[in-house]
């Protein structure tokens, strides 16, 4: 999990929630759904959440598709996908990150679809999840990538920060590959 969530609901209530009225409490539900202490449903979980993914509200499909990660559900893969061309860029970052997390290579294509189209922040949040769900497999597309123009996606400035060379900027990845991994392969493309 990204970033630690309060605690302050049940599971029960949690799943009663996400069907709340109020958009506020649908959001703290999803979020809460992805704190799951050991022991819980995790699919009763993920089946709620694939279905708050259909929310009209994008604060709720957010939520709900970052809890789906979090989860590890791989059943959730096929609602997740059709997220990845969501209308709102929140919720397409969010389940790029969600897809990323779950690692299935059926999210790739998709993905490196997500990386030629969107904000930066989408188009970043796919250079990431690539890389974790096949490292050596995103070669290519990334090397694509590598003139995007924008700071934030160019893999050159990450480069020259020496954030895709060193483990120690990102903790080991699934499969515990680490970013220098393909480091020879980035020298030689971006110098």
């Amino acid at each position: 999990m990204l970033f630690p969530r309060s605690t302050t609901i049940t599971f029960d209530a949690a799943l009663r929630d996400l069907g709340a009225t109020d958009v506020r409490a649908r959001v703290a539900a999803a979020d809460a759904l992805g704190d799951l202490p050991e022991g819980e449903d995790r699919s009763a979980a993920a089946r709620a959440l694939s279905a708050a993914l259909a929310d009209e509200r994008f604060e709720v499909r957010r939520s709900a598709a970052l809890s789906l990660g979090d989860v590890g559900d791989p059943g959730a893969m096929d609602a997740l996908l059709p997220l990845v061309e969501d209308g709102h860029a929140e919720v397409r970052q969010a389940a790029i990150i969600a897809l990323g997390r779950l690692g299935d290579a059926r999210a790739f294509e998709p993905l490196a679809r997500a990386l030629k189209d969107g904000p930066p922040d989408v188009r970043f949040q796919a250079v990431i999840s690539l890389v974790e769900i096949d490292a050596d497999r995103s070669f290519e597309p990334l090397t694509e990538a590598v003139g995007d123009g924008d700071a934030e996606v160019d893999l050159r400035e990450h480069l020259r920060e020496e954030r895709l060379r060193t483990s120690a900027h990102w903790p080991a990845m699934p499969g515990g590959w680490r970013p220098h991994y393909i480091a020879p392969k980035w020298a030689e493309t971006c110098g």
